[in-house]
């Protein structure tokens, strides 16, 4: 019998047969002498996961080959697993077979044989079929993970049971720490204003926020938080406020709900304990058991600096002509306007208008512009401003298009950017754009 031959009869067999066939094939003495058992433990980098196996000899007989397959419909791996790792000494190619794949592990040499007793780790590998495919039955109720150990020789090709006189043993083995599926996904959306803060060490950096709830069933333990990557020493606080007038309601730090159809604005307040160099920081806007709001950079991130010595702070508002927070550009073109209020120390601040890590159909410019709205100068790329303490210097953006822009607040963005010579962010602010 073949390997295919053998692993196709596998797959035609109804369940209830397959534990007792397989067993059939084997010598009584195989039996009563080889067993083995197995932990797999997995881990997941984006779409890919991550399988470390120990396999541990339980039985008489020493271990010479281990042949790994997960069967979900009487197929194996149904992706060839790839970046696969034999322990020191053993060998791990992949094998096409029943109409998926199979790993057959195979001790090099007698040395790395398994002893009666002992255990090996260092068997992995990555494939794109979850730790659900692992542990759950498929449709005919037999176990999805199936795996068998021989008693080869060292060196040995791999064989299967009864093949050519070999023997060998069947076992399912067991999954640690099974990743959990993500939390259903919540139809909601946030916004911070402004876009950005640079302040001294001791001093709050405080911006608004808005959560909204776009799904038809309340969303309860809402809350605002850093991401677990966050620069070391920065901490967050957050409030509920009055949508109408900005004051503060609630109580700090403390989740509540949000209604379906409706929103709640907060007051966010950061502080550190320790220098920050200019950063974007993605703020966690999270409710009980759903995953996070989307993080949008421009949108719901905010950018950070704290610094040793009193340094320029502008916040930066920007409104556009429908205020909607989207330029909708007429004929190609368009503009919108910027209001500032450097609420820090004095400096020579360049502000600049780009569209972001987006290729857009765009050309954009920005001015200073005058109590009346006129332009100080013709619009360029960007303008120095020697801004004061406390100044509010206002600013016109003007944006033409070359192509169609679809709307899509998460990409199609220009930003307004204030920073020092060294380009460092002291403010920031942004709005959508499009064509429609």
């Amino acid at each position: 019998m073949t390997n295919n031959s053998f692993f196709r009869t596998l797959k035609a067999w109804a369940a209830g047969a397959l534990a007792v066939a397989s067993l059939a094939l084997l010598p009584a003495t195989a039996q009563a002498g080889l067993s083995a058992s197995a932990v797999i433990t997995p881990s997941q980098n984006g779409s890919t996961f991550h399988y470390d196996i120990t396999l541990t000899n339980s039985g008489s007989t020493t271990v010479g080959t281990f042949w790994f397959a997960w069967i979900p419909g009487y197929f194996f791996l149904n992706a060839a697993p790839t970046n696969v790792v034999a322990p020191s000494g053993w060998s791990g190619p992949v094998t096409p077979a029943g109409g998926g794949f199979a790993i057959e592990w195979f001790a090099n040499g007698n040395s790395s044989l398994i002893a009666p007793g002992a255990s090996l780790s260092g068997f992995s590998f990555d494939s794109t079929e979850s730790p659900a495919d692992l542990t759950g039955p498929n449709q005919l109720g037999s176990p999805v993970v199936t795996s068998f150990v021989y008693s080869l020789s060292a060196g040995s090709a791999f064989m299967v049971p009864n093949d050519k006189g070999d023997n060998g043993f069947e076992f399912a083995p067991s999954v640690t720490n099974p990743i959990a599926p993500p939390p259903p996904a919540i139809d909601a959306a946030a916004s911070v204003l402004p876009g950005g803060r640079s302040v001294q060490v001791g001093t709050t950096a405080t911006i608004f926020a808005t959560f909204a709830n776009g799904g038809a069933s309340s969303l309860t333990g809402c809350a605002i938080s850093l991401p677990s990557a966050s620069p070391a020493g920065l901490s967050i606080g957050y409030q509920t406020t009055n949508p109408s007038t900005n004051a503060i309601t609630g109580t700090p730090n403390t989740p509540v709900t949000i209604a379906a159809k409706a929103f709640q604005t907060f007051v966010l307040s950061f502080n550190s304990s320790q220098v920050i160099p200019a950063t974007t920081v993605p703020l966690v806007f999270s409710c009980s058991g759903a995953a996070p709001v989307t993080s949008i950079t421009g949108v719901n991130t905010v950018d950070l600096l704290f610094s040793a010595t009193p340094i320029a702070d502008v916040i930066a508002l920007a409104a556009t002509a429908s205020n909607d927070g989207i330029l909708h550009l007429a004929n190609n073109s368009g503009a919108f306007a910027v209001a500032s209020d450097n609420a820090g120390a004095a400096s020579t601040i360049i502000a600049s208008a780009d569209t972001g890590g987006a290729s857009l159909p765009l050309s954009v410019f920005i001015c200073q512009t005058t109590a009346a709205g006129a332009c100080m100068a013709a619009p360029a790329a960007s303008v120095t401003v020697s801004d004061t303490a406390g100044g509010t210097p206002t600013f016109s953006v003007f944006a033409d298009s070359t192509g169609a822009i679809p709307l899509n607040a998460a990409t199609s963005r220009i930003f307004v950017r204030f920073k020092d010579s060294s380009g460092a962010s002291h403010g920031s602010t942004s709005v959508a754009v499009t064509t429609n």
